[in-house]
């Protein structure tokens, strides 16, 4: 009886261990499942639509650069530099000098890089409460007036 017993252990003991591998390889070939708190990929469809850069209107007449508005272009006057012939991307470099008048216009002072690498003090005028202020970092098209 002894043998008897020991061929049963075994049998036992194998059919448990197949069974263990069967549910390994369930485990193994299972689809995984997202998480539910896991965003969904981004598609084209759902990036941010992308923005136009602003566009700079600039004098090269001083005083006569007009107040910037929600509906239009925005408007500045060259201070310091020379202004290309043609419109040409800028990266504003600095904002300084809006506090506003008692007219409530802030007479910003505006350092610009444009695209050929020279460089441009412009001063744009403008209501704060309707027209942001030019950001440093931000890309601008500039074009002559």
């Amino acid at each position: 009886m002894s043998k008897r017993k020991s061929k049963t252990g075994l049998a036992i003991a194998l059919f448990a261990l197949a069974w263990v591998g069967v549910g390994a390889t369930l485990v193994l070939l299972a689809p995984d499942e997202e998480p539910a708190t896991r965003p969904a990929a981004a598609t084209e469809d759902d990036s941010p639509p992308a923005t136009e850069p602003r566009e700079l209107v600039v004098s090269t007449t001083r005083g006569t650069e007009g107040v910037s508005t929600p509906e239009g272009p925005l408007h500045a006057s060259l201070m310091e530099g020379t202004m290309a012939a043609s419109p040409m991307m800028a990266t504003v470099l600095s904002d300084a000098n809006c506090a506003p008048d008692a007219q409530g216009l802030s007479h910003c002072r505006n350092e610009l890089r444009m695209a050929d690498g020279s460089a441009l003090t412009v001063r744009h005028v403008h209501r704060m409460a309707e027209v942001p202020c030019l950001s440093p970092g931000e890309e601008v098209l500039v074009v002559p007036a």
